[in-house]
């Protein structure tokens, strides 16, 4: 028998990806750590996207200090050091619309353009978050969900991560749930005609290419097993004791989670989520080393007052 209590303190999402199966959401405060070296700021999972003037490009901001842990400058880094970037390449894809769109590939920036971002670890030298503001492009002008006539619709940007991790080199993928709903004019805010989407577009890779093509870590580096990272990047083994952050979230209503104290090589996961409607727990014991994970689910419904009238 194993004995909880309900104080919660990492926040994470489970929710579908569009084809590649479950995705985990760990989010800490509002930061959504990625099975990789970066921590995505904004925007949150799930997010509607678009805007008019205020809001005429999708923005994105990633944390690539480790949130503190990683020495900056970067040319304070050896080139040999244990834990450093490579680079960060980012894409809008969609397995509803078929379409694969480049934000940033590394690439620099041609001059006059607008159709893509230029290398995400060069943006904003003096600054840890880099701010990504890339223009919509024709084909998602619009207003409300996809059509016949438009791609708009749900997506993902994906975050392609290349760095060395305690002297290992990875290459991981992580996919970030968006709509793009909210309305976009045919003109930038700037009066700029938007670039054809032929200009950023890719051919768009199937789940199990995606899957062979990553090799992520199994978790944050700054999260999995209570960890910490030393200024030389060395991965502290799993301790005793519980992770005192607090968070909150929500997709479609209220969640929460908790990753309990450990004790040996397990670990105990409770999620939960609330919707006007019903409240869905999930309950995991998961292994640290080896072993196969247990899961147990259950749906409770109910039905509101008749006095409460739901939008």
């Amino acid at each position: 028998m194993i004995a909880f209590s309900m104080p919660l303190f990492i926040l994470v999402v489970h929710a579908a990806a569009q084809v590649m199966g479950s995705n985990n959401f760990t989010i800490v405060n509002g930061l959504v750590f990625t099975p990789g070296l970066a921590i995505v700021d904004a925007p949150q999972p799930y997010t509607p996207v678009g805007g008019v003037c205020i809001v005429d490009t999708l923005q994105i901001a990633i944390d690539v200090s480790g949130d503190g842990k990683l020495p900056w400058p970067p040319s304070t880094q050896s080139p040999t050091s244990p834990t450093l970037f490579h680079s960060i390449t980012i894409f809008l894809t969609s397995y509803t619309t078929l379409r694969n769109f480049t934000i940033s590939n590394g690439s620099d920036i041609p001059a006059g353009s607008m159709a893509f971002v230029g290398p995400v670890l060069s943006l904003e030298p003096s600054s840890t978050v880099k701010h990504i503001n890339w223009v919509w492009p024709a084909c998602l002008v619009g207003s409300g969900s996809d059509s016949s006539s438009s791609s708009r619709g749900a997506y993902n940007i994906s975050l392609h991560q290349s760095f060395r991790w305690n002297g290992t080199e990875y290459y991981t993928i992580f996919d970030l749930p968006i709509s793009v709903t909210n309305s976009i004019p045919a003109t930038s805010s700037s009066g700029q005609v938007r670039a054809d989407c032929a200009l950023v577009e890719n051919p768009l890779l199937d789940a199990a290419q995606i899957i062979n093509s990553s090799d992520p870590l199994p978790g944050s580096p700054w999260i999995i097993g209570n960890s910490s990272s030393s200024t030389g990047g060395t991965l502290t083994s799993p301790g005793s004791g519980g992770v005192s952050i607090d968070g909150t979230g929500s997709t479609g209503g209220r969640g929460s989670l908790t990753t309990l104290p450990k004790s040996g090589s397990w670990a105990l996961r409770v999620v939960s989520f609330m919707t006007r409607l019903s409240l869905h727990v999930t309950v995991s014991i998961v292994p640290l080393t080896r072993g196969t994970p247990y899961s147990k689910s259950t749906t409770l419904r109910f039905t509101p007052p008749l006095h409460h009238k739901l939008k």
